[in-house]
């Protein structure tokens, strides 16, 4: 108990700025999730599948879109540069989905190459990766400014926004590409929310391209180290939605999507929102002791995940048919073979990205991109031997999950060398 109040008065802030970021993240979270069940039935499984692949191409894309200086904007210190880096993400921003857009003309090969029929959702990844770097990039500065209030809020209105027109487009003849258009309107509407609340203060900076080189040359290290990693980082999530699309079906993909959207909820509810203010804790210490934090915030995630990610393997039988309808009841199996890797990806997720305030930015490139390797296997194997798509995943799932743990491990020995260098 004394070590709870000691905690309790040590982090209140890191608490409250956790606690409303996670909040937030989990009403725009539940306002999908409470149309579900009528999304499940206004859209196929195929459907869903087309809107997986245009998801994973976003997710993609959208983690080097803005080069990680979206990341660098919340952490650096100097106030100049950190208004610089948001400008440099916007123009990130625009000339990648320009680039996107001279890829259009082979929509119709790419989704032969995936096996998905339709073509409409490969249109929306240009607007929708310019708007997702928009995004991004205010969140950076408004987590810079501590403004989780308006973090909030600008996610639950994205998050009314996306589930009230997939549900007003299910109607019109557009099948999965109406769940596209949803999801790039809510990005717009997200920068929007997020606009209004900083408008006055990024309309008055100034910047020569000079100034702007000088920026972007001061912290090259995240497009050089963080950027790679990061987009390895996100091949390992979504690299499985093109590769179960090719190997087995739309259909399959879009049962596999919604497990993605079940056990992905938490993290990015509580995992993501403790990771952003356990980043910016760190930061606003120069990078110093945060070991005992890290040790702390671990184990508060882990009986979390532990308690909640068991709940929702006993729960899926009977849930998952109940509320999405009979048939999805096939992604009963792939939840209960994925749910260890997800259990240990809450957890890392928060605390990982102390290697990069530490300045560790080219081992956490190297992690990540060793998780791709690891994610790659199981589709080698697929290639010489096929697997049935349960065998796929708990291959997929035990790679991995070493994965996490290791580099977990990694952070662990890193903050407590730290803590032991500052005592010396």
């Amino acid at each position: 108990m004394r070590r709870a109040m000691l905690f309790l008065r040590q982090n209140g802030s890191f608490l409250t700025g956790a606690v409303t970021l996670s909040c937030g993240a989990f009403a725009a979270q539940l306002i999908p999730v409470l149309v579900s069940p009528l999304l499940t039935r206004a859209y196929t499984d195929a459907q869903f599948g087309a809107y997986a692949l245009f998801t994973a191409s976003l997710g993609v894309f959208s983690q080097i879109v803005c080069l990680k200086y979206d990341m660098a904007v919340s952490i650096v210190p100097d106030g100049r540069d950190a208004a610089g880096l948001f400008f440099l993400c916007l123009l990130s921003s625009g000339a990648a989905a320009g680039l996107l857009s001279l890829l259009l003309p082979a929509a119709p090969a790419i989704a032969r190459l995936l096996r998905a029929g339709d073509t409409g959702w490969i249109y929306f990844i240009p607007p929708s990766v310019f708007f997702a770097g928009t995004y991004a990039a205010l969140t950076g500065h408004q987590v810079r400014m501590e403004r989780y209030h308006e973090i909030t809020r600008a996610a639950v209105f994205r998050a009314g926004v996306l589930a009230a027109l997939q549900l007003l487009l299910s109607p019109l003849p557009l099948g999965g590409t109406a769940l596209c258009a949803a999801t790039t309107a809510s990005y717009i509407a997200g920068s929007w929310a997020l606009l209004a609340g900083c408008r006055k203060e990024l309309s008055n900076l100034r910047f020569s391209a000079a100034e702007l080189s000088r920026i972007a040359l001061a912290h090259r290290s995240y497009p050089a180290y963080t950027t790679p990693g990061s987009l390895a980082n996100a091949l390992v999530y979504h690299a499985g939605n093109f590769l179960i699309s090719a190997f087995y079906s739309p259909a399959v993909l879009g049962q596999y999507s919604l497990i993605q959207r079940i056990l992905a909820t938490p993290i990015s509810v509580v995992s993501a929102s403790f990771g952003q203010v356990f980043v910016r804790r760190l930061s606003a210490r120069g990078g110093g002791d945060g070991f005992s934090l890290f040790c702390q915030i671990s184990c508060l995630l882990a009986a979390v995940s532990a308690a909640g990610f068991a709940l929702a393997g006993a729960l899926a039988d009977p849930m998952i048919p109940l509320i999405f309808g009979g048939a999805w009841r096939p992604a009963v199996s792939m939840l209960r073979v994925m749910l260890p890797l997800f259990a240990v990806r809450f957890v890392v997720n928060s605390v990982s990205s102390c290697a990069i305030v530490a300045g560790r930015q080219r081992a956490t490139m190297l992690w990540q991109v060793s998780l791709l390797a690891l994610s790659a296997l199981p589709a080698a194997v697929h290639l010489f031997r096929p697997l049935p798509v349960l065998g796929y995943l708990s291959l997929l799932t035990a790679l991995l999950t070493a994965g996490y743990l290791i580099f977990y491990l990694y952070c662990y020995l890193l903050l407590k060398e730290k803590r032991k260098n500052g005592a010396s």
